[in-house]
């Protein structure tokens, strides 16, 4: 028993350190890259998820470094994979990202301006594959006012040649394909 409770008070210590220095150098984006990264492996517990939700607004300081460091790819891939992580198991908070127009287009600026960067591509659509967990998240993101589309943005992946070889990028963008299409609420006829 005392070492469980020792594991959860490290969690709670570990998550707010990590957050506290993710949040004080916003502008360091070597920093930002290791705390996402440090984010994404806290957040593979469930009660450490819970507390980078609860106390840090995790999902929202994550879609903050995606848009301060646009131009830093390692910034890019590992808060898309942190991003992940961090809501794959709580469906509000999934659906609050997902209604958060500016939020949401932090992240599909992402997939636009790193098209080509196999590693963004594949955890971005990953993060909006884990988005797009509930039915109304689903048809939000088919909705969503963004050009190209969403499920554009996933068939151009599969038909860009350069990702053909590319396991990780083909199947995060069937999978995206895949959750947009699950609820049988929404069709996508692909021309």
């Amino acid at each position: 028993m005392t070492v469980l409770v020792d594991f959860i008070i490290v969690g709670v210590i570990m998550c707010r350190s990590v957050l506290r220095c993710f949040t004080q150098f916003q502008s360091a984006a070597s920093l930002q890259a290791c705390g996402c990264q440090a984010i994404a492996c806290l957040a593979m517990s469930d009660q450490n998820r819970a507390m980078l939700l609860e106390h840090g607004n995790a999902g929202v300081l994550l879609l903050s470094a995606l848009n301060m460091h646009r131009d830093d790819i390692t910034v890019q891939e590992n808060a898309c994979k942190a991003i992940s992580y961090v809501v794959r198991s709580d469906e509000c908070y999934q659906l609050e990202v997902v209604q958060n127009t500016e939020l949401m287009s932090w992240l599909l600026t992402t997939l636009s301006m790193h098209n080509n960067d196999e590693e963004v591509v594949e955890q971005c659509f990953w993060a909006l594959r884990t988005l797009a967990s509930t039915e109304e998240a689903q048809r939000l993101l088919v909705n969503f006012s963004w050009d190209p589309p969403i499920y554009e943005l996933a068939v151009k992946a599969l038909d860009n040649e350069s990702f053909c070889s590319e396991e990780g990028v083909l199947s995060s963008a069937c999978g995206l394909l895949e959750a947009l299409c699950s609820s049988g609420k929404c069709t996508l006829v692909i021309r």
